[in-house]
């Protein structure tokens, strides 16, 4: 029979898993998140040496399949507001970045903020990932949630870590996007094995919280949270990497630094989209009177019409087969050398090379720009043209 120690302070009560102390209305352990009133399976408390952020969830034994067919639409709210305070921690983190590098330390009160808000959102995410089912809360406190997510306070920091943290987390961001996609397909999985059976398959829910486990981990090294380089590892117990394991992120990270570099450079050295450019008589398509149809990446387009202003209500012809075109794909330049794109979001209906001879589609777009400025010139680019620099367009030049 284990030995329960007395509370140390009124209403103090311990964890049966771990024997950390909790207050008494604490749900869960602070420090395994083990359920005070019933063990969940958890493993205990952080190992000695283990990488200082922790992050585990109890495994659920049943899963409701009609929450499960929502999850998404009902963390909507959640996801809100998730969002949104992630510009408060970039903000935070800036303004630590400055703390850290005259004094060595992370503000106690400013630490405590964002981990609570990476608390919430790691309970927001594990619920997204179908990892529980009970609604995550709206709070940042501990213990509410089945869900571990702890990191302990450092006592001083690297001042000059803070200059390549994020070089070296290049090298774990590669990494799981690769296991992403596993962590992906085992989620795909997952998803319809809890509609027919209501359980998450074990193999499937260590792997997907072991990944989010890693990537906590190294979006705590990477905000300033902790120093240590984080393991190569979706072990609960994995200790901080070793002198290798950050050579060996250092190196992968100028290697995607130095792709990155040399493919912006080259986009702007060379340029590989074809260009046609069409004079057009303004007036004369204010007349309907239309421009010459050119071939455009397999497409034959024409600028049917121009009502400026625009007034008219037309209908959409939705006669082609329908997809959607990027706001960026057009773009109208005035007389004041300024761009513009389409006003609200474009029609989904594009000229697809599947449409069938002589079938066409009606795209009504409308642009509004300076009363005392004048169109120059739309110009149209289909597909990746409006995004990489190769592929087709065509440049309408009014007169």
């Amino acid at each position: 029979m284990l030995f329960e120690p007395p509370a140390r302070g009124p209403g103090d009560i311990f964890c049966p898993r771990c024997g950390a102390r909790n207050k008494a209305s604490y749900r869960f352990c602070t420090n395994c998140a083990a359920d005070l009133a019933a063990i969940t399976g958890l493993p205990a408390g952080a190992v000695p040496g283990s990488y200082p952020v922790r992050f585990d969830v109890a495994y659920p034994e049943k899963l409701s399949r009609i929450s499960t067919f929502f999850r998404l639409f009902l963390a909507i709210p959640q996801l809100l507001i998730i969002y949104a305070l992630g510009a408060v921690v970039a903000v935070i983190t800036f303004i630590v970045w400055f703390a850290i590098l005259f004094s060595g330390r992370y503000p106690k009160g400013l630490f405590d903020v964002v981990v609570g808000l990476n608390r919430w959102g790691a309970n927001v995410y594990a619920y997204v990932a179908l990892f529980r089912d009970e609604y995550p809360p709206f709070s940042t406190d501990p213990a509410r949630y089945p869900v571990l997510y702890d990191v302990d306070y450092p006592e001083h920091l690297s001042r000059w870590l803070i200059f390549v943290k994020w070089l070296l987390g290049l090298g774990h961001q590669f990494v799981l996007s690769l296991l992403g996609v596993v962590a992906g397909l085992f989620y795909v999985l997952s998803w319809f094995a809890i509609l027919i059976t209501g359980k998450y398959p074990k193999p499937f829910f260590s792997f997907n919280v072991g990944l989010m486990r890693w990537s906590l981990r190294v979006q705590a090294y990477t905000s300033l949270l902790r120093d240590e380089f984080p393991p190569f590892s979706k072990r609960a117990n994995a200790r901080p990497g070793s002198g290798r394991a950050v050579a060996a992120a250092a190196v992968l990270g100028l290697v995607m630094t130095g792709l990155n570099v040399s493919l912006f450079v080259f986009s702007f050295a060379f340029n590989f989209v074809e260009t046609q450019t069409v004079d057009v008589s303004y007036a004369g398509l204010q007349a309907a009177q239309p421009a010459p149809a050119l071939d455009v990446g397999g497409t034959r387009v024409s600028l049917a019409r121009i009502d400026d202003p625009y007034t008219r209500e037309v209908a959409e012809d939705a006669s082609s087969v329908a997809r959607p075109i990027s706001r960026r794909g057009l773009r109208l330049k005035d007389s004041f050398g300024d761009e513009h794109e389409p006003m609200g979001s474009v029609p989904p209906i594009f000229f697809d090379k599947q449409v069938r001879k002589g079938q066409t589609a009606r795209l009504l777009v409308v642009f509004e720009i300076d009363a005392l400025a004048r169109p120059v010139s739309l110009t149209y680019s289909p597909g990746f043209a409006a995004f990489a620099p190769f592929g087709h367009r065509v440049r309408y030049v009014f007169h």
